[in-house]
C-alpha cells in the first residue's frame, strides 16, 4: 500500500511541476 502512495505522490509532483513550467 505504501508503494501505491509513493507512485501517486510522484505522479502529482510531475503534474504540478509541468503546470508550473507552462504558467
Amino acid at each position: 500500500m505504501l508503494s501505491e502512495i509513493g507512485v501517486a505522490v510522484k505522479f502529482w509532483l510531475v503534474v504540478l511541476f509541468g503546470l508550473g513550467k507552462q504558467s
